[in-house]
């Protein structure tokens, strides 16, 4: 029957444990490692794309924040040297900040990636767990 990991385990602890003989805990025991090992596996795999997605985005992020600080010290030096005008200047600087704002938010997002890595990363069986209960083809089969 298919169910979450919790399911399976307290369906064995409460109803086939306590009857069962030892050969036949035991099988049921290494059901329930086995399937606690798939969810390692499938919980590890999505931590690597997770991992890969919050590289990107800090990446991508720290590679506009430093093209907009370039940017504002060229600024600065045209300002300097008076070679633009003030409105001109005006909208350059407001791009400049619209530009690092969304760099900003960008890092934002990957921080709550890296949250979320950490959580899966604490327990992962039980996120996986997490996960089954709402996606219905995540859980296992279980003979019990």
């Amino acid at each position: 029957m298919k169910r979450t990991l919790a399911e399976a385990r307290r369906d064995f602890e409460d109803g086939i444990a306590p009857r069962a003989n030892d050969p036949t805990a035991k099988r049921c025991r290494d059901i329930l490692a086995a399937a606690e090992t798939a969810a390692r596996e499938y919980a590890n795999n999505y931590l690597l794309r997770r991992e890969q997605e919050a590289l990107a985005l800090r990446d991508v992020a720290l590679r506009e924040l430093t093209a907009v600080r370039d940017e504002c010290d060229d600024l600065g030096r045209t300002a300097t040297e008076g070679r633009t005008g003030v409105a001109d200047l005006s909208e350059q600087l407001s791009k400049l900040r619209a530009r690092q704002a969304h760099a900003e938010d960008q890092l934002g997002r990957a921080e709550k990636v890296a949250e979320e890595i950490a959580k899966v990363e604490a327990d992962p069986v039980a996120w996986y767990d997490d996960q089954s209960s709402r996606l219905k083809h995540l859980k296992q089969d279980f003979p019990w």
